[in-house]
């Protein structure tokens, strides 16, 4: 069993803001008709016209997304398969006696491998599934700073 660290999150969105951009910033719309460049310019601001910028920040996090998707999707049916091979086992009994000394048929749960194999692919997909609730949550943080930005929607798709 593997425990799960920040860096297997790919860590927060406060490191997202400190990775260094892909291209140069494209100067703003005031810039460009007056050909003035502020005296202090808004890094926040440059980073906002900067289409490569956000579309890469928004692929990879689609990108892992879909990667998650993925896996879930795999492991998924790998339980699938190891619970019909379970089921096809069927259940196992031990004779045994009841309160009145009569003998029965007790039902008895068995710890085969295949059960443990299942109970290690549940938590795999758990484990998954936490993973993508937080790229889920990463990707509307990253669509909300956008808007606050005035990105184009169109950029992070």
């Amino acid at each position: 069993m593997r425990t799960l660290t920040n860096a297997d999150f790919g860590g927060t969105m406060r490191h997202a803001a400190a990775r260094p951009r892909q291209s140069a910033p494209v100067p703003d719309t005031a810039e460009r008709t007056t050909g003035s460049v502020s005296s202090s310019p808004d890094p926040n601001l440059a980073r906002a016209n900067d289409e490569a910028y956000w579309r890469g920040r928004a692929r990879s996090l689609l990108m892992e997304i879909y990667t998650q998707q993925e896996i879930i999707r795999s492991l998924s049916s790998q339980a699938h398969g190891l619970q019909s091979r379970i089921d096809q086992q069927g259940p196992v009994f031990f004779l045994g006696r009841d309160a009145f000394g009569n003998r029965v048929l007790l039902p008895q749960e068995v710890m085969t491998a295949e059960k443990r194999e299942l109970i290690n692919v549940n938590e795999r997909i758990r484990d998954a599934q936490a993973r993508l609730t937080g790229l889920y949550v990463q990707y509307t943080v990253l669509q909300e700073e956008a808007r606050r930005l005035g990105v184009p929607p169109g950029w992070l798709r």
